[in-house]
């Protein structure tokens, strides 16, 4: 995926469920783990505008992303659910798309803004 993403999946301990506590753990970036984790997805979003093989990273990175820290703000997942589905559409997934916003995984998504494991 992107060296940042993997150092800090493999820096941060598997009992930390959210990315503020992410930023707690390691306080002393140049950047919040918070902030760099919207950025990537954000970037990922603007390559996939070039090169399409982007939207796939994109999208197992959000995957990844809420799988690691589903305890993070429902912004911020909100915001990986949609980044995922996007990308989805863009390489014409149209039923993969709306299973992302709809049906089990927001589902799952209702579990965990309400603080219950997935």
């Amino acid at each position: 995926m992107g060296k940042t993403w993997n150092m800090i999946v493999s820096i941060v301990p598997p009992h930390i469920k959210s990315v503020t506590e992410a930023d707690k753990f390691i306080p002393d970036l140049m950047q919040s783990i918070f902030n760099w984790c919207q950025d990537f997805e954000i970037e990922l979003g603007n390559a996939g505008l070039k090169d399409k093989a982007f939207y796939v990273k994109r999208i197992k990175y959000c995957q990844d992303f809420r799988r690691l820290f589903p305890h993070s703000d429902e912004s911020i997942i909100r915001n990986m659910l949609g980044a995922e589905a996007e990308s989805y559409t863009e390489l014409g997934d149209l039923e993969a798309a709306k299973k992302t916003i709809t049906g089990d995984r927001l589902s799952c998504f209702q579990m965990v803004s309400e603080g219950l494991r997935v």
